[in-house]
């Protein structure tokens, strides 16, 4: 029997786990992940109005409940947790399975001034990550610095996460609250005075990263208007077709 841990619960590992016991019976495989929950960043990454996608939970659960497989939430690997020479004394093999865990800072000028937060950050919040910014004993706290007195918000960034942040800060409370985001997060967002929320970008219309469909539903929000300044759609000249 051939014992193998995969580090990451998200669906890299569990995909990773499905294909081992798969491929040879004699495999019995161990899921770690230091968040007491599985499914990685379908469970705190994908916006809770995205039902669609988070209903990947059922296919990876699936993977999870396989007799030869078995989660084990809790679990730090590294610093602070269990070291990597302990699990290779453990087990067979071990597969890491993990992305960034944290933000990349910038270091720009005003990266630390109240009101600037990161991806990261406001995605925990809304998403019920346990590492949330105002979890624990300073409750809503975060809720507070996120929204309270903001009038005016701006995005940075032209990807998909820019568009969720942006379609969630517009988006109707009563809409959210068919989903699965957290109490202390749909009250502050219930609370908000946000009327105008502005999409920035470094680069052109040829670099952004967000997909078509994720644009396109900020446009059929209730209540909301997207002004797009058509000299900004200009190509640029180095992406132009031939």
């Amino acid at each position: 029997m051939l014992r193998v841990a995969v580090v990451g619960s998200g669906p890299s590992g569990c995909y990773t786990a499905q294909g081992l016991v798969e491929q040879d019976p004699g495999v019995h495989v161990d899921v770690l992940d230091r968040l007491p929950c599985p499914y990685g960043l379908v469970r705190y990454g994908v916006a809770p109005d995205h039902e669609k996608i988070k209903s990947l939970q059922n296919t990876l659960r699936a993977v999870l409940e396989h007799d030869r497989v078995r989660f084990l939430g809790g679990v730090p690997v590294g610093p602070g947790g269990v070291p990597a020479d302990r699990l290779r004394e453990l087990y067979h093999a071990v597969v890491y399975c993990v992305g960034a865990a944290t933000d990349r800072r910038l270091g720009v000028p005003g990266e630390d001034l109240p009101g600037s937060w990161s991806a990261t950050e406001f995605v925990s919040w809304y998403s019920a990550h346990p590492d949330a910014p105002g979890r624990g004993a300073d409750g809503d706290r975060a809720a507070d610095g996120f929204l309270r007195g903001v009038r005016s918000a701006v995005v940075i960034g032209l990807g998909n996460v820019a568009v969720d942040v942006t379609r969630i800060l517009a988006r109707r409370a009563a809409e959210l609250s068919r989903t699965d985001v957290p109490h202390a997060a749909l009250t502050a967002l219930a609370a908000s005075a946000v009327t105008d929320i502005h999409m920035v970008g470094r680069r052109g219309p040829s670099q952004a990263r967000f997909t078509t469909k994720e644009l396109r539903e900020l446009a059929t929000l209730p209540d909301s208007g997207v002004a797009v300044d058509a000299a900004e759609l200009a190509a640029d000249p180095a992406c132009a077709d031939p």
